[in-house]
């Protein structure tokens, strides 16, 4: 008991980061064997995949799951989960009509003609993510960590197994979009369980009045959260979706893998911190206007954590690459170690971005993200036809994205402040 982190904060943190650990060290221990059961074009066409579903999430809810951190009340927070639920299945049966009407311009547009026939699948992942993040910032809000670290297990767990079982079956082709697809709706199923059954006290005071009030209260969300959440999810997700239409799905499949290696220590502890980060500093900038000593003191903690961390990453990543993985996968390699530094930025600095929801400034983060995404078109866009060069378009997205941490930061520090910075 003496080892055990004797702070809130630190005991919250090591029990969701006791959980991401194990989801994120499951896949990256598998991952040896799926290189050998898949191609890098069939990690490219899961990758773009996963990257169109990541997009598409941003409407899902209309960005009110992010409201579920604010009321003070759980009779309130009961409502805005609730209308979470209905947007959701009502933008996934717009995603089924839009796919089977458009299936073939979709497919052209990608430039992939093996993406064809899983278009299907993208409305129910994104159906899935529609209902796992409202529950997920819900227990984020009640502190019930222990549920979340079960859930990201689960999901790891099994579509680590369903995408071994897959990768020696005549399922192979879809093999990875149908593993996620079964973890998903596992991890979304057992927290859905979890959190209802403890929640049925509060089931009276769901109204169609109160979810009405609730949407025109956090109107803001959707107003400004959702553009500027397709800006940023579009950045993030671009590499593989524009490495597949300027370039190939071999080089998407490259990046797929170092992505999946590389944010690995990133999810281990950084997720966590910043989601025990959220619910403090979202309770302490309600009650007392501000939070600046917890972003300081977290900032600091996620500091001392990443430096060595990343610089023992950059230095053995060279060398275990290829044994690791194979040697058809050396090109990943090499996307890996352009990314450290993105990464390590990513690591100390994304978690505080929450300041952005927590001060409810969505406009100035929808700004920053529409100039992300305009940069992020432009460098793939000059590497393909000034330099038709795929690995000089991950550099330049590396420095576009390490320039948007930086600059995220700094806004981040302002807004933690809040009423103690207005009076200043």
């Amino acid at each position: 008991m003496r080892i055990l982190p004797k702070s809130n904060f630190w005991k919250n943190v090591f029990t969701l980061s006791a959980g991401t650990a194990l989801a994120q060290l499951i896949p990256v221990l598998i991952s040896p064997i799926l290189t050998r059961l898949y191609s890098p074009e069939q990690f490219g066409v899961y990758g773009l995949y996963f990257s169109c579903t990541m997009v598409l999430s941003v409407l899902i809810c209309g960005r009110y799951e992010m409201a579920i951190l604010l009321p003070d009340r759980d009779e309130d927070r009961i409502n805005v989960l609730m209308l979470c639920f209905l947007i959701a299945l009502s933008i996934t049966g717009l995603l089924f009509v839009a796919v089977l009407i458009w299936k073939d311009w979709f497919t052209e547009i990608l430039n992939n003609p093996s993406i064809k026939p899983l278009l299907i699948f993208i409305p129910l992942s994104v159906f899935l993510i529609g209902i796992f993040q409202p529950l997920n910032y819900w227990a984020n809000r009640k502190k019930q960590y222990h549920q979340l670290s079960i859930s990201r297990v689960s999901r790891s767990l099994s579509a680590s197994v369903s995408g071994m079982t897959f990768g020696v079956s005549s399922l192979k082709k879809s093999g990875l979009i149908l593993a996620d697809l079964i973890g998903q709706i596992i991890s979304c199923f057992y927290l859905f369980h979890k959190i209802w059954k403890q929640t049925t006290q509060f089931h009276q005071f769901i109204s169609i009045a109160e979810i009405k009030k609730a949407a025109h209260r956090y109107k803001r969300f959707p107003q400004y959260h959702v553009l500027s959440g397709l800006f940023e999810k579009a950045s993030g997700n671009a590499p593989i979706i524009l490495l597949t239409i300027l370039f190939s799905s071999t080089d998407a499949g490259f990046f797929a893998l170092a992505l999946r290696v590389i944010s690995a220590p990133v999810a281990l502890v950084a997720i966590s911190i910043g989601d025990v980060f959220r619910q403090e500093a979202s309770e302490s900038y309600s009650k007392t206007g501000n939070c600046h000593e917890i972003f300081l003191n977290t900032f600091k903690k996620l500091s001392l954590i990443g430096v060595p961390s990343f610089i023992l990453g950059f230095v053995i990543i060279k060398f275990l690459f290829i044994p690791v993985f194979g040697d058809n996968w050396k090109q990943a390699g090499f996307y890996s170690e352009i990314m450290c530094v993105m990464f390590f930025l990513q690591f100390i600095l994304s978690p505080l971005s929450s300041m952005f929801i927590i001060a409810e400034k969505q406009h100035v983060d929808m700004i920053n993200n529409i100039i992300l995404f305009v940069l992020c078109l432009a460098v793939f866009w000059s590497a393909k036809y000034f330099f038709n060069n795929a690995t000089l378009a991950i550099i330049f997205y590396s420095i576009v994205y390490s320039l948007k941490y930086i600059i995220e930061f700094l806004f981040s520090l302002k807004y933690s402040k809040g009423n103690t910075y207005a009076k200043q």
